[in-house]
């Protein structure tokens, strides 16, 4: 009688494939981490552009001024901000006539810091004053930094070269 050959692994064999494994996993994970990271600045950011694009077709599209605003005055925008349209287009936009349109959630894990304390947009689509707005993540390493300029023509753009933390 012939004797039948085992099925399964070794203990040497799971032992080396157990860590491969682990090695694998301590490289993987800071990674993984790091690409996190940056999926949620650049929804961020692309939540910013999106709420200037907006502003921008708003302002047009009803020939008056709206302004993009941080939430809480000031420069700095990480709680969030909102548009809000001038309806009788007297520049003051805290009359019972000027509305709200949209406001954006606060970013998280990240600040928001703009040149300006608020961005108008005029009936032809341009802004009173360029602006920048920087968008750094807490505990900034590598590319986790994203730079909006918007031009004095309204144009919006996101900054390729400036992704480097500071």
């Amino acid at each position: 009688m012939t004797d039948k050959p085992a099925n399964g692994f070794t203990l040497i064999e799971l032992l080396v494939t157990m860590a491969i494994v682990a090695i694998l996993a301590v490289a993987g994970i800071p990674m993984f981490g790091d690409l996190v990271k940056n999926n949620r600045i650049t929804a961020q950011a692309n939540s910013a552009i999106t709420a200037l694009h907006y502003a921008r077709s708003e302002a047009i599209n009803r020939g008056v001024d709206v302004r993009v605003e941080p939430i809480v005055a000031g420069t700095d925008w990480s709680a969030g901000w909102r548009v809000r349209i001038d309806g009788n287009n007297d520049g003051d936009f805290s009359d019972s006539e000027d509305v709200i349109t949209r406001t954006f959630d606060e970013v998280k894990s990240s600040s928001l810091t703009s040149s300006e304390n608020n961005i108008i947009y005029m009936p032809n689509g341009q802004v009173d004053t360029g602006a920048t707005l920087t968008l750094l993540a807490d505990k900034c390493t590598g590319e986790h930094k994203r730079v909006i300029n918007v031009k004095p023509s309204g144009h919006v753009w996101l900054d390729e070269n400036d992704r480097d933390c500071p």
